[in-house]
């Protein structure tokens, strides 16, 4: 069966299933410090008023992202692809779902800070690496962005 790609609510059930996921795959991330695990990972109030959009096979979440606005473009937040979805495609499915639904809204450009271990990734999804960095204790973040 083919995953469905979809907007869910914050603080619905779909939400609570996001949380769980981003923990167990991004946490996991060795290049994630665990002084800030919680902090990058936990539920935040302000995601109330971003875009959450999921892979699903029927109610199983497989994949999720966050969609901020910022500065007239979206950044794109918490992508995570369940353990065994990984290197199937449906990463690269929901990016493209995500680029689908920002130009509905009329958004031109996505940005995002990715890991250095992913930009590979970003890279065959169109995204443009910069020259700019944002260092933290232990973790090294690239600028990225997409023109629509």
């Amino acid at each position: 069966m083919e995953p469905t790609f979809r907007e869910y609510a914050h603080g619905s059930s779909d939400y609570q299933k996001a949380l769980i996921l981003r923990y167990c795959i991004l946490a996991r991330d060795n290049s994630i410090p665990d002084s800030a695990v919680e902090f990058v990972y936990g539920p935040h109030e302000d995601e109330q008023n971003q875009f959450l959009l999921g892979a699903f096979d029927g109610s199983q979440l497989l994949a999720t992202l966050n969609l901020q606005e910022k500065d007239g473009a979206l950044l794109l937040r918490q992508f995570a692809v369940h353990e065994k979805q990984q290197g199937t495609g449906l990463g690269m499915k929901l990016l493209r779902f995500a680029h689908a639904f920002a130009r509905k809204r009329g958004y031109k450009r996505i940005v995002l800070h990715a890991r250095m271990n992913v930009i590979g990734f970003y890279e065959k999804g169109g995204y443009v690496l910069t020259d700019k960095r944002y260092v933290y204790p232990d973790l090294t973040l690239a600028h990225m962005y997409i023109d629509l």
